[in-house]
């Protein structure tokens, strides 16, 4: 057999036969590009595999937090994808430009990001922060980095179905899981990071109420598109009902300025909404079909959008029952209080008055609630609370990154509704009427309006930019593309090689950062959660020299550089005289960590009141003037947040012990001024009037006595 080939080779060479030379020729090119690895296919399974494992992905190790494992996942899994993607690009030696004005606006996002971060009040905080924040620079541009290879890799519609099931099915997943951690124990999956009941693999209850609902959504309009056995009906048909499970024990409602909603109410009018277009496309596709111009369509008995409907219409009526029913038998609490419309136009009228143009700097919201909010939010339960967002992630960037990225944002969601409607109203027939297509604009629609009215976690947000891509990606072969090949020309290929260099540089340097960071905060975690000083201390330094960027991690050295005071100072007198040398050391590190914390952001309060307590706590020791420090930095803590009155109140506290009765009533009369009743947390409460009372018997007297001896002397 060898032989026979051999020899038709040879004849074929001899005969110079153009036609067997070739298919030899193609037969090895076939071969060598089977060897090849395909990296656009690389690159597009790893994206599929982040929209499969972003909800349900965590690290079952109590050192490692939720959210920065999941965005740690996110950033290194895109960047990865990315140089894969890049690389294919080089190979190939052809580039596609598409003249897209949601990607022009998404990358003057991401420009605006940067410099907002450069010019904003805390620069790294802005820029990346601590990898557990979806609102940084780092974090939008990994966001829109994944959009646009979604976009660009997902076209077929294999592809979209891929991507779609990878979704909806690590949502199912996620669902199922909480329901049976709530039914069996909400332990059983804990693995030391999901410690209440209302804790879930997504983020917050909220978080896995608005998931819940993208998944009610879509399986409504698959339930009444697509033609299914009867059994597979009946069994979607009772998995609408999960869901309401968490709408029901979250109790959320939507702030429209004027008035608020609740959800279940929202619910009944998206499903008549529904109703009424998945009605008009049936009667579209029947019409079509009876002029033999369609495909057959499903018909349905009884209309999944009016269940849905049915189901609302119930809880709007005994809601309230159903949901302390549920309270008391599963055990999960969840209460969350955000900023108002109101609440978030006063910051936003203050920050902007001095930054107009881009804002306060990305991540920096919280910081901006400190300072400029107002003196009746001591009015409300939530008093003391920190919020990162406003009533929304849009309104909030009126705030962080000024008018200019409050405008982006907005022609961005924009520019998707018109898209979505688009896609669902289009004149193409067979095209706005597709399963696929309906699901995807939907689920677009959906995710950004959560994004004007809800300040989502960084999976619901991921949630978004994955229904945004897919939308995009539907039309990515009718797309306005031009092509150019960088191997045509010497100059071409040279200019696309240093820059494909320049990019795989700062991919390979940004996941890097990424890894450090996630490093960094696993040293942290392991120092917070060990109960060995000298353990935690050796691992809370490794921290700071891998992100010296961060307070928190100085906070966290100096409070165990304190507890080892504390452990010595529980040992003998005699032991205690041994190492007294040791305990001044000990103090100083405390103190010199605790400045640092402050060093990181003059702004933040928080390493402020951390440092009056240590000095409170080192002048409790007999530590000379550390009480007046601690007066001082609790001052110091106030003027950043000038309507919090428990930095006065800690000073009232300090200046009472030190004999200072006059300051003490001085700053109680401020804290009051500022909130009157501490009903809302009776410890701090029964504290303050001891405080009062105090100040009072021994203030009053003085002021007696001073004016009898004026009386006296005239």
């Amino acid at each position: 057999m060898a032989e026979k080939i051999k020899i038709s080779k040879s004849v074929a060479r001899e005969k110079n036969d153009p036609l067997i030379v070739s298919d030899i020729k193609i037969s090895h090119e076939i071969k060598k590009e089977k060897k090849n690895i395909n990296f656009e296919h690389v690159s597009f399974w790893i994206i599929a595999g982040l929209v499969f494992l972003m909800p349900i992905f965590f690290l079952p190790v109590s050192v490692l937090g939720l959210f920065q494992t999941k965005l740690s996942l996110l950033a290194l899994g895109t960047l990865v994808a990315f140089v894969f993607f890049l690389i294919n690009k080089m190979k190939v030696g052809v580039v596609s430009f598409t003249y897209n004005p949601l990607f022009i606006t998404a990358w003057l996002l991401v420009l605006t990001y940067f410099v907002s971060s450069w010019f904003g009040i805390s620069r790294y905080k802005s820029f990346i922060g601590s990898m557990t924040e979806q609102d940084t620079f780092m974090s939008v541009f990994i966001l829109f980095v994944f959009m646009f290879l979604l976009t660009t890799l997902a076209r077929t519609p294999k592809r979209i179905f891929t991507i779609l099931s990878a979704f909806l099915g690590s949502v199912f997943v996620v669902m199922l899981a909480q329901i049976i951690r709530i039914v069996v124990g909400h332990k059983i999956f804990g693995f030391g990071v999901l410690e209440q009941p209302s804790n879930t693999l997504v983020g917050g209850w909220g978080d896995i109420t608005i998931l819940s609902l993208y998944f009610l959504a879509i399986l409504v309009v698959v339930l009444e598109t697509v033609k299914l056995k009867k059994w597979i009906s009946l069994l979607l048909g009772v998995t609408l009902v999960i869901p309401f499970f968490f709408v029901v024990l979250s109790g959320l409602s939507f702030d429209f300025y004027f008035f608020s909603v609740s959800l279940v109410f929202i619910i009944a009018i998206a499903s008549i909404i529904l109703f009424a277009y998945l009605f008009s496309l049936r009667r579209v596709k029947a019409t079509l079909d009876e002029e033999g111009g369609g495909t057959e369509t499903k018909k349905t008995k009884i209309s999944a959008s009016l269940i849905l409907l049915a189901i609302s219409i119930v809880l709007v009526l005994f809601g309230g029952q159903v949901n302390s029913y549920l309270l008391t038998t599963t055990g999960v609490t969840y209460i969350e209080g955000r900023p108002s419309w109101q609440s978030t136009y006063n910051i936003g009228t203050n920050v902007l008055a001095s930054s107009p143009i881009l804002g306060s700097g990305p991540n920096t919201f919280d910081t901006d609630w400190s300072i400029n909010r107002d003196k009746n939010v001591n009015n409300y339960i939530f008093w003391n609370n920190e919020y990162s967002f406003g009533i929304g992630f849009v309104p909030t960037s009126a705030v962080t990154v000024g008018i200019v990225g409050f405008v982006l944002w907005l022609l961005f969601y924009v520019l998707i509704f018109i898209r979505s409607f688009r896609t669902l109203f289009g004149s193409k027939e067979g095209e706005s009427g597709s399963v696929v297509h309906v699901v995807v604009a939907v689920g677009a629609i959906l995710t950004s309006l959560t994004m004007i009215f809800y300040a989502p976690g960084i999976v619901v947000l991921f949630a978004n930019v994955v229904f945004v891509g897919l939308l995009y990606a539907l039309g990515g072969q009718s797309s306005k593309t031009k092509n150019i090949n960088l191997h045509n020309r010497q100059w071409h290929n040279f200019a696309s090689t240093i820059v494909y260099i320049v990019v795989l540089v700062v991919a390979v340097y940004l996941i890097y950062v990424v890894a450090f960071k996630a490093l960094a905060n696993t040293y942290y975690r392991g120092a917070v959660l060990g109960s060995d000083t000298g353990a935690s201390l050796v691992l809370i330094q490794k921290a700071i020299n891998t992100d010296p960027s961060q307070a928190l991690y100085y906070e966290t050295a100096a409070q165990i550089y304190a507890a080892k005071v504390s452990n010595i100072l529980s040992l003998s007198k005699s032991e205690v005289e041994e190492r007294k040398e040791e305990i001044n050391n000990y103090i100083v590190n405390a103190i010199n960590y605790s400045v640092a914390a402050e060093q990181t952001n003059q702004l933040d309060y928080k390493p402020k009141i951390m440092t009056g307590k240590l000095l409170e706590f080192f002048g409790s020791l007999g530590l000379k003037d550390a009480n007046q420090g601690a007066v001082q930095k609790y001052l110091d803590a106030s003027a950043n947040i000038p309507t919090n009155p428990l930095p006065l109140l800690y000073a009232a506290n300090v200046s009472m012990g030190l004999g200072d009765k006059i300051a003490a009533k001085d700053y109680l009369t401020k804290a009051i001024a500022l909130k009157s009743d501490y009903s809302d947390v009776p410890e701090l409460g029964k504290e303050i009037q001891s405080l009062i009372d105090q100040v009072n018997k021994a203030v009053v007297p003085v002021e007696k006595k001073a004016t009898t001896t004026k009386e006296e002397s005239n």
